[in-house]
């Protein structure tokens, strides 16, 4: 089955531009159940991946026209929330370490929840992989964005992209192949 791609209308960036409420609706209702599932998964709950990705659109919002995203609107808003959960998992982290040493304690504050059987089958597989390279593969395959897109979210050349595409494609086929 192939991965859903978000599909926004044409005119929703102007839209955007000019604080109309209906374009938000119209970014929750075609990309936000993708962005929070995304944004949840980075930042390890529900209710930070919530958090995220209200944040990445107030800051759209408080832009107005000056919001001028770079690529497509759905490769900018993934860029977004990804680098919005890693802000949160960095201040989660932060804050874990001072918690661990005020209570000489080491809290596990990640929690995962793999709701796809295939995903927990290959879950130790894809731990193997860089950050880099899970991301890849999620907007990828997981989320349906084109590699010029997976480059402009990862913040790397097309060419990178797909290169690192390739390679991470190739190493995961040599260690199923081995197992």
């Amino acid at each position: 089955m192939a991965p859903r791609r978000i599909e926004f209308s044409a005119d929703l960036l102007s839209r955007l531009q000019r604080r109309d409420p209906e374009a938000y609706a119209e970014v929750f209702r075609v990309g936000g159940a993708d962005l929070l599932d995304y944004a949840a998964t980075l930042s390890g709950s529900l209710e930070a991946g919530q958090d995220v990705v209200q944040d990445v659109l107030y800051r759209v919002w408080s832009q107005g026209e000056d919001f001028k995203p770079r690529g497509t609107l759905a490769a900018y808003l993934f860029a977004a929330v990804r680098n919005a959960s890693i802000d949160v998992l960095r201040r989660d982290r932060q804050v874990a370490r001072y918690q661990a040493r005020a209570v000489h304690e080491h809290h596990d504050t990640y929690e995962h929840d793999a709701a796809d059987e295939r995903l927990a089958a290959i879950e130790p597989l894809l731990a193997t992989l860089s950050e880099h390279q899970r991301t890849a593969l999620r907007m990828r395959f997981g989320r349906g964005l084109s590699v010029a897109e997976v480059a402009q979210v990862l913040e790397i050349s097309p060419e990178g992209a797909k290169k690192l595409l390739a390679r991470t494609v190739a190493a995961i086929r040599a260690r199923l192949a081995s197992d």
